[in-house]
């Protein structure tokens, strides 16, 4: 075996192809998010990248661009609503974060205690918006039924909610302090994170999994 071929099946040639392919989805999800004035365009990224992702994980020869945009194509209709709808909740939430944060000085019980209970309602949204992306593209159910479950898949794997918000500070402050890591990896190497830590439930919950499993199989038909 030339050293060509023992290269291209080692494990090494798998995660440099891995990376690479993630460099990819990273910037078509860049380019949907501008395309989609970041309002429309975060939601149905978040929601094809995710999934791309896990194909891509799942079974390393997967093609990006022609998974990634059929993903695009056939769901972005099933997610935009619910996703703009969490926007703005996310953005109210924000809002109120901020508000509370500038009214602790002087020391105010009131303020205090809206600030910690906004910043953690804030932090569990942006946790159910992964949620409720990956449901919406497994269930075509009304937005508010999705958008329930998204919040108590976060609740009910509250664990791993919380180490998904812990790592993702972690992980935002280094694309911070790294920026090149934003424009190579950055969306992608986020969903990358979240993958590893909140796509328990899609795993362990027979009937989600199968669901999941069967709705991927009939976007690609």
């Amino acid at each position: 075996m030339s050293f060509f071929e023992r290269y291209v099946n080692s494990k090494l040639y798998q995660y440099t192809d891995i990376f690479f392919k993630i460099m990819l989805l990273n910037f078509y999800m860049i380019i949907t998010i501008i395309c989609g004035f970041f309002i429309i365009g975060i939601p149905i990224a978040i929601a094809a990248g995710a999934t791309t992702l896990s194909l891509i994980l799942k079974k390393t020869s997967t093609e990006v661009t022609s998974t990634y945009f059929t993903l695009l194509r056939k769901t972005y209709r099933k997610v935009m609503v619910k996703g703009i709808v969490l926007e703005i909740l996310i953005a109210l939430l924000g809002f109120n974060v901020v508000f509370f944060y500038y009214g602790l000085e002087p020391f105010s019980l009131y303020y205090v205690f809206g600030f910690i209970i906004s910043l953690w309602m804030l932090l569990f949204t942006i946790i159910a918006f992964y949620h409720t992306m990956i449901l919406s593209i497994i269930y075509d159910v009304k937005w508010v039924s999705i958008i329930k479950h998204g919040y108590l898949l976060t609740i009910g794997f509250g664990l791993r909610s919380i180490a998904a918000i812990t790592m993702g500070i972690m992980y935002t402050l280094l694309v911070i302090w790294i920026p090149i890591l934003s424009a190579l990896i950055g969306f992608s190497g986020a969903l990358l994170l979240a993958f590893w830590l909140l796509n328990k439930p899609y795993q362990q919950i027979e009937t989600l999994k199968q669901d999941f499993n069967e709705s991927l199989e009939s976007y690609f038909k």
